[in-house]
């Protein structure tokens, strides 16, 4: 069978795919575990390269399989499937195409295969490779874990022994500065002492000699003061004067802002009265007017009256025309007595701010006399107190005097004992440089470059007393000494946190590269079997396709066996026919290479009909010249295409058939699904 035949070659496929695979997986595992591990960040692009790969392939998938679903919906409109009576050759034509699509098929079924069994052992090799670098990162951490707790812990011993060291010099130093402040103190307060007392004497000759002097200037700023209270009080009197003088001013424009106010009042009341005359007058002509119209409708009647109020009406316009030149007047001078008015508005206010201001003035002269013979007043007071407190202070001074021989005495005795605890202090500093010559100061635990035992310029003996100055550069040499050896140390110890701090990033980075791995394992492992799940179904697809072609092959030799049958049927009834008319037998006519009767397949296409449709048989009904074994061939042709009708669909063409042939193929390459899961 044709059928057997791809699944051989795609089982054999497989199998040739399997052994390299195997190979390749069992010679990865010493070679993942020989070799360096490789980064994440290529390992992560390489797996991007891989899902942009399988994307592409989706893609050019999906895009296959909606062109077979066109291909679909084209055939389900072009018609439903049908064999139709073709020819053998048609028939072995059609069935080798079936095969050649299905070998297609296979062999790209295959190549997904392959391609994903190569994609899933790359991920394999993905998986181990991150496996071997967890394990070497942990191993780095337990390394790196275990150094930086030696670490901890002999930095743990230094800062211990350090820290008793810096506690031994603070004491140390301590003390020094103890002994060093009371020592200052005590040569302060004695020069303090001295300094006091004679800046005391000088003092008390420069207060004396001061009294002497505030008391003369007391007396001219006494006399300075009468002329500036006199001088004060003459101002007192001018501004009075002035006040005065400014106040009848006052009264004067007072008095004449009232004139000239009545002048106005009277002046509005004219104007008053003017109006309502000027308003009689309008009335008088609005009736005069009217007297004039209604005149006019009489002036047929009475011309003599009408040229009478003519003369009347021109008189009162010449009295309205001087009534109104006395009015333009009025208000004239109304405007010039406002403007007047105005002025002396603001001249009366000009002189309110005057007034006020004087009067202002003339408040704060008052305030400024009072405040200043006040002022005069506690000066005087104050410089008799202040005399009465320079006697105190002489008196005071005295007192002081001899109370500071007293302390200066006891000072100098202070002194003799601070001398005496100088020197025993200097004695002690002596034996603790000793002691520390013995011993010798403690090395520096770490590298070969720390320092070695420091020692003084010159080696401290018992029983030799030395100068303060000395001992001090001893005492600094070896504090000099301790500081620089601490600060080795604590620079050491800094290091030491730094690199331990840079240790846990690194495990940290790891840390994180190995979670991000993880993951993407678990999304490779999802994807691999989803991969697995669309191969069991692809699988599953090609082996109904497997049943429908084989079903297609048993529909085509059923067919191929009913056609035969059906043609050996036709020559019996031409043989008999033949028998018949030309009573005995004939020779069969040789058919074509095909096997069929000329104009058959035609016929067979054309359904009954096609007696009619061919001119050669329609030629043959119409001449009645022809022979009856011509008349009898035709017969038995319609009678067959008569058969063959009943069994096959009606009026079927070469269109439908191309259809038939286009589904078939649809549904044998449906194998080819697109992985779409991939893409999400």
């Amino acid at each position: 069978m044709p059928t057997e035949r791809p699944a051989a070659v795609t089982s054999e496929r497989l199998r040739h795919h399997d052994r390299p695979r195997r190979k390749d997986s069992v010679q990865s595992k010493p070679s993942l575990r020989a070799s360096h591990p490789r980064s994440a960040a290529t390992a992560a692009r390489c797996c991007e390269d891989e899902i942009n790969r399988l994307k592409e392939i989706i893609c050019a998938l999906q895009a296959e399989r909606q062109q077979l679903r066109s291909r679909e919906e084209e055939g389900d409109r072009l018609g439903g499937v049908g064999l139709g009576p073709w020819g053998p050759e048609e028939l072995r034509w059609r069935i080798n195409q079936l095969e050649r699509d299905k070998l297609e098929l296979t062999s790209k079924h295959n190549e997904q295969v392959s391609s994903l069994e190569g994609q899933v052992a790359r991920l394999r090799a993905a998986v181990e490779r991150g496996e071997a670098q967890r394990q070497t990162l942990e191993y780095d951490m337990a390394v790196a874990r275990k150094e930086a707790g030696a670490e901890r812990s002999n930095l743990q011993e230094n800062m211990a022994a350090l820290c008793s060291q810096n506690e031994q010099l603070m004491e140390l130093q301590q003390r020094v500065c103890v002994l060093q402040k009371a020592l200052e103190i005590t040569r302060m307060a004695r020069e303090e002492d001295q300094h006091a007392l004679q800046q005391e004497v000088e003092e008390r000759d420069a207060l004396v000699l001061s009294a002497n002097t505030e008391n003369d200037q007391l007396t001219a700023e006494n006399k300075h003061l009468h002329t500036l209270l006199q001088e004060q009080e003459e101002t007192l009197q001018e501004l009075k004067r002035r006040m005065g003088e400014v106040q009848r001013e006052r009264e004067r424009d007072e008095e004449a802002l009232r004139r000239q106010t009545s002048e106005l009042g009277y002046i509005t009341e004219r104007e008053d009265r003017m109006k309502k005359e000027l308003e009689t007058a309008l009335q008088r002509v609005k009736t005069l007017e009217t007297n004039i119209e209604s005149e006019r409708a009489a002036h047929l009647e009475s011309k003599f009256n009408s040229e009478i109020i003519q003369l009347r009406i021109r008189d009162l316009e010449a009295a309205l025309q001087v009534e109104k030149s006395s009015q333009a007047e009025a208000v004239s001078s109304l405007d010039m007595i406002k403007q007047q008015f105005r002025e002396v508005e603001r001249a009366y206010s000009i002189e309110r701010d005057r007034a006020r201001d004087a009067t202002g003035r003339l408040a704060q002269l008052e305030k400024d006399y009072l405040s200043s013979k006040a002022e005069l007043s506690a000066a005087v007071e104050k410089e008799r107190s202040t005399a009465s407190q320079l006697r105190d202070q002489l008196q005071e001074l005295h007192t002081l005097h001899t109370h500071s021989l007293t302390q200066l005495d006891t000072a100098r005795k202070h002194q003799v004992l601070l001398e005496e605890e100088f020197e025993s202090c200097l004695r002690e500093l002596q034996q603790l440089l000793q002691l520390h010559t013995a011993v010798g100061p403690p090395t520096a635990v770490g590298p070969p470059t720390a320092v070695g035992p420091l020692t003084t310029e010159e080696p401290v003996e018992e029983g030799r007393k030395y100068s303060p100055s000395t001992v001090m550069n001893m005492l600094r040499t070896t504090l000099t000494t301790y500081q620089t050896t601490l600060d080795q140390t604590t620079r050491e110890v800094l290091d030491q946190q730094k690199q331990s701090e840079r240790l846990v990033q690194e495990v940290q980075s790891n840390q994180r590269l190995m979670s991000e791995q993880k993951s993407h394992l678990e999304e490779l492992r999802a994807a691999l079997s989803d991969c697995n799940v669309e191969l069991q179904r692809l699988r599953s697809q090609c082996s109904e396709k497997a049943l429908q072609t084989t079903r297609l092959q048993t529909d085509l030799q059923t067919a191929q066996q009913h056609w035969e049958r059906e043609r050996e049927r036709e020559r019996r009834e031409g043989k008999e026919g033949d028998e018949r008319i030309g009573g005995g037998p004939r020779v069969p006519r040789a058919l074509p290479p095909g096997g069929n009767p000329p104009g058959g397949v035609d016929r067979i296409r054309n359904g009954p009909n096609a007696a009619a449709s061919n001119p050669a048989s329609r030629g043959v009904a119409q001449s009645g010249n022809r022979s009856p074994q011509a008349v009898s061939r035709a017969e038995r042709e319609r009678k067959v295409a008569m058969r063959l009708h009943r069994g096959a669909p009606a009026n079927i063409s070469s269109s439908d058939l191309t259809a038939q042939m286009g589904q078939s193929r649809i549904a044998t390459s449906q194998v080819s699904v697109p992985f779409e899961h991939l893409g999400k």
